[in-house]
């Protein structure tokens, strides 16, 4: 068992040799800086829409799903039963002080809220709180060339079966919209002596409710 987590661990190091974009920006060590952060203020519309991908998407256009898990926004429920009677209608996101408030409503008056500290390329310091504890290895984030990048590696482990996940979000907004570029890899190991690995890039577009706060966030 112990050789196979080595295995996995030396292919996620192999992988990451590998020279991979997604929205302009590298997925392995992704540079940051505070002040190309962009200005992604104002209010969308929580059900987008798909405009281009390669692989096979890791999630329907749903921005508060995207946010709450692959990304990992912190404290952002996706629990099922808030959503019963009526799914997330809008997601909001404003900037205060060294982190983005994310909150999500539906159409009946059903908030639920999220916080994005900016991390700068720095790992989270605590990122397995509930409900990521049993398999959330590190999340980061950070900004570059007037964009917000998220990472995050996940690994869940089931008899002789390992599986790895990365994922880095690039989200950029327009006047018209907000845009989220998302990149994926699994890797996997079981009984069998090697890695499987399925990668995927999809395009998200999900349509702006207000008017962007300022001339930043007109920026593609």
């Amino acid at each position: 068992m112990m050789i196979r987590l080595a295995a996995l661990c030396l292919a996620s190091l192999t992988l990451g040799a590998c020279t991979t974009t997604v929205g302009g920006l590298p997925v392995r060590n992704t540079p940051s800086d505070l002040s190309q952060c962009p200005d992604l203020s104002g209010a969308y519309r929580a059900q987008g829409e798909i405009l281009n991908r390669r692989g096979k998407p890791v999630a329907d256009p749903d921005l508060n799903a995207l946010l709450a898990r692959p990304l990992a926004v912190r404290d952002l429920s996706q629990a099922p039963e808030i959503w019963r009677d009526a799914p997330p209608s809008a997601v909001a996101l404003s900037r205060q002080d060294a982190a983005w408030r994310i909150e999500t409503v539906n159409g009946q008056g059903v908030t639920a809220a999220g916080r994005l500290p900016l991390l700068n390329g720095a790992a989270d310091p605590e990122p397995n709180e509930v409900p990521y504890a049993a398999d959330l290895l590190s999340r980061t984030n950070g900004c570059a060339r007037g964009k917000l990048w998220i990472a995050t590696e996940s690994v869940r482990t089931q008899y002789e079966s390992y599986t790895a996940h990365s994922h880095v979000g690039v989200l950029a907004a327009t006047p018209e919209a907000l845009i989220l570029d998302l990149w994926t890899e699994r890797r996997q190991i079981g009984l069998l002596p090697w890695t499987f690995v399925d990668r995927s890039v999809t395009r998200y577009r999900f349509a702006r409710l207000t008017s962007p706060a300022s001339p930043a966030a007109a920026q593609p």
